[in-house]
């Protein structure tokens, strides 16, 4: 199989077994069914490593940067390989951070992974100090961060440090000027309530 071009073998059957994409892609009449090499667009690390899983049911997961399991993650579920999906998440909450959290969470919710987003808006409400200023707040998408600022946990922080932190979200993100709007006027809203006089 040639992710990109390099051609990667690997059996029909074995793919076709563990994974309902596959059986349907590789046999399920499609025209990838008669042809001896099929083309998929995904990064071959990734799928290198998707296909040790589907061979041996293991991976190296703790050799790889974040970035890297989030796309073997997407590939996992993508492909429905639920179990690997599983092995991805379990590893995830592992090495949860303040510095990578923000990406996680955003991925698991993307996925629609509700264990996985759980375990993030949990380490993120033990964490609401450090990651509402934190860097990677800013890479969060606009559903995401209303999501994390609507959580009980960060409605005790100060206000104006919210403020600064949707501002600099607002700043490093290229989105309709309604969600914008939206974010400010709904920090704007509690400022005001809070304001003495």
């Amino acid at each position: 199989m040639p992710p990109g071009n390099e051609q990667i073998p690997a059996h029909r059957a074995i793919l076709a077994a563990r994974s309902e994409y596959f059986r349907a892609l590789l046999y399920g009449g499609l025209k990838e069914s008669n042809q001896s090499k099929i083309t998929l667009d995904v990064s071959s690390t990734a799928f290198k490593q998707l296909l040790r899983y589907i061979y041996t049911g293991s991976s190296e997961l703790k050799d790889m940067e974040v970035d890297e399991i989030l796309t073997l993650l997407g590939l996992a579920h993508q492909y429905g390989i639920t179990a690997f999906v599983k092995a991805i998440s379990d590893h995830l909450y592992g090495v949860l951070t303040v510095a990578n959290v923000c990406t996680i969470a955003d991925e698991a919710r993307l996925l629609d992974l509700v264990e996985l987003s759980d375990k993030c808006y949990e380490f993120i409400d033990r964490n609401a100090c450090s990651v509402i200023k934190h860097d990677s707040l800013s890479n969060l998408s606009f559903d995401t961060l209303v999501m994390v600022l609507g959580r009980e946990r960060f409605k005790r922080i100060e206000e104006i440090e919210i403020f600064q932190a949707v501002h600099k979200w607002c700043q490093n993100n290229d989105v309709a000027e309604e969600k914008k709007t939206y974010l400010y006027g709904r920090q704007r809203i509690k400022m005001w309530l809070l304001t003495p006089g």
